[in-house]
């Protein structure tokens, strides 16, 4: 697969699409970093040394299923609420301070925002955090609606999410282009119907031969 930025390709996908899905960490904020070791972090503020492979496992769950799968592996005394409260503080202050967008990301939602493309995101992430950072970033406002896996009762690893998303914006999945840079989710997607567009993270780079092969859009980049 021939790989362009969305920059190069936004008049094609403004043709042939109806509306977008964005996935937020690690395709509109350059964030994974902070996610891929919050669990490790939380657990060792128990005195807890977290398993090598954790954060990858739970990375794609809901924060409820992530912070049920990490009581129950770790056989921790605490409520899911309050496991998902202590990730959150941890990671909380990086988002309110830190967390980018990954490079040319406002431009290219723009450009959508501009031409009239319904855009929504679909997130695994906490909705306090996760607009925390788009607003810090000036970008908020550039999506109709941001759709939490918590709130919705719903996890990426199924279809349920993105076809609520489509039904918000009424259009059909084959008429969806989805943006994401995780495999599991790319699959979901385009097993759904929907048009699944891989997009580059380096923190899934182990990953990246399999999107490209799986996906009818690659993108390195949004300049």
């Amino acid at each position: 697969m021939f790989s362009l930025s969305v920059w190069e390709k936004r008049f094609e996908i403004l043709d042939k699409f109806s509306a977008i899905i964005f996935d937020l960490d690690g395709t509109i904020l350059d964030s994974l970093y902070v996610w891929h070791d919050a669990g490790k972090r939380f657990l060792k503020t128990l005195n807890i040394c977290a398993k090598e492979n954790l954060d990858r496992v739970i990375f794609s769950m809901s924060m409820n299923q992530g912070a049920q799968f990490i009581k129950d592996e770790y056989n921790l005394p605490l409520e899911t609420k309050d496991i998902i409260a202590g990730v959150n503080s941890i990671v909380n202050e990086r988002y309110k301070n830190e967390v980018p967008l990954k490079s040319g990301a406002k431009d290219a939602l723009e450009f959508f925002y501009a031409n009239k493309m319904p855009v929504v995101a679909a997130t695994s992430g906490d909705r306090e955090i996760e607009e925390a950072a788009l607003k810090r970033c000036g970008v908020f406002n550039l999506f109709q609606k941001i759709f939490t896996c918590s709130e919705e009762g719903m996890s990426k690893s199924e279809p349920d999410i993105f076809y609520k998303c489509a039904s918000f914006m009424n259009v059909l999945p084959q008429k969806t282009i989805v943006f994401d840079d995780c495999l599991n989710n790319l699959k979901v997607v385009k097993e759904a119907g929907f048009v699944a567009a891989g997009f580059f993270d380096k923190e899934n780079i182990e990953d990246q031969e399999t999107i490209r092969e799986i996906c009818p859009y690659y993108f390195t980049d949004w300049k």
